[in-house]
């Protein structure tokens, strides 16, 4: 096993070194060839560099070299930044391959996957499976980084590694700048800032556009399904990226004013306050999203609710509503179901 380690290491290492030469080169084709070299120096006057997050200063001497990456959503990050090479290890935690945006999906598919087997039912793993690749760099959420989980960030400052959760788990009141700030800081870490904020700019952009085409409308009601328990419903509520998404996109989130991340609701409550959409997300398997659906909309209480009378429905991923590339693509979606006429 450290045998196959280390040539994995050696080919990463290599791969880093080779895309680095060809992005070097191709931004200076009309320069000369001997000035590629200033790579290195660029990064020696770069670092070292300090993030703030996570309650946390952390400082970085160099760019890291072995990334373990939590989610999909931060995978994509990275492929859309052309540093997916660092990646050593990834978990698909809640989601499928399926879901990663299309454009990134081949190069995510082509990255090492933790064994299923040494993973928990949130497709996780702990500590120790963590460490055992040996990384000098962790991004994951904030529920990651506990004890129950992937471990405390005491565990990992123990063992001198890094660690970034993605801010908008971290914050009270998440909004799409908490996933620009990822991309900022992620930038800085490893020493590509010019690309993040590209990136940066482009869903910004997105982002805006949806603001302006929805700008003067009447806000439409919608209840957010994000699981079902024994006799209880499990929504969204203010303190989620899902209710910010919702209200940008030109809605009402009926339990916005519920401070918690997923609060239980009955159904009394949601007869009550009579959504006109019901947006479903959609975990694990392919038919989460439709069994979601089909209980709401076979349901006895439910049959005078406005959304449901009109089949008002919309599945979302939770790629879509988690912190990520895609919660720009959630946006865009929530707001073409709520507004169609204002994207026709």
């Amino acid at each position: 096993m450290k045998k196959v380690m280390s040539m994995m290491l050696a080919v990463l290492v290599l791969t880093g070194i080779l895309v680095g030469c060809a992005q070097k080169a191709e931004s200076n084709s009309g320069e000369q060839a001997s000035k590629a070299p200033e790579t290195a120096d660029s990064a020696q006057g770069h670092y070292p560099v300090t993030v703030e997050n996570f309650g946390m200063s952390s400082t970085y001497e160099a760019a890291p070299e072995r990334v373990v990456v939590l989610s999909y959503s931060q995978a994509e990050i990275m492929v859309a930044l052309g540093i997916e090479d660092k990646i050593v290890a990834l978990t698909p935690s809640m989601n499928r391959i399926e879901e990663v945006a299309e454009e990134y999906r081949e190069k995510v598919a082509g990255l090492p996957v933790f064994d299923s087997t040494r993973l928990s039912q949130y497709g996780v793993p702990n500590l120790e499976v963590v460490l055992s690749q040996s990384p000098d760099f962790v991004w994951g959420t904030s529920y990651n980084f506990r004890a129950a989980n992937c471990g405390e960030p005491g565990d990992y400052k123990a063992n001198k590694i890094n660690i970034y959760a993605s801010e908008g788990t971290v914050v009270d009141q998440p909004t799409l700048e908490n996933v620009y700030n990822d991309i900022t800081n992620i930038g800085i870490i490893f020493n590509i800032e010019d690309r993040a904020a590209s990136l940066v700019e482009e869903l910004r952009s997105r982002e805006n556009a949806v603001k302006k085409a929805v700008a003067g409308l009447e806000e439409v009601s919608v209840f957010t399904l994000d699981d079902i328990g024994e006799g209880v419903y499990y929504t969204t509520g203010g303190a989620t990226l899902e209710d910010y998404l919702i209200a940008t996109a030109g809605g009402r989130n009926i339990f916005s004013e519920l401070m918690t991340q997923y609060p239980e609701v009955s159904a009394e409550e949601i007869i009550m306050r009579n959504p006109q959409h019901v947006v479903v997300t959609s975990y694990f398997t392919s038919g989460d999203g439709q069994a979601k659906q089909d209980a709401i909309k076979n349901s006895a209480d439910f049959v005078k609710v406005t959304a449901v009378t009109e089949d008002n429905f919309l599945i979302l991923s939770g790629l879509m509503v988690w912190p990520g590339l895609q919660s720009l693509d959630g946006l865009e979606a929530i707001a073409k179901t709520l507004h169609p006429e204002a994207f026709r």
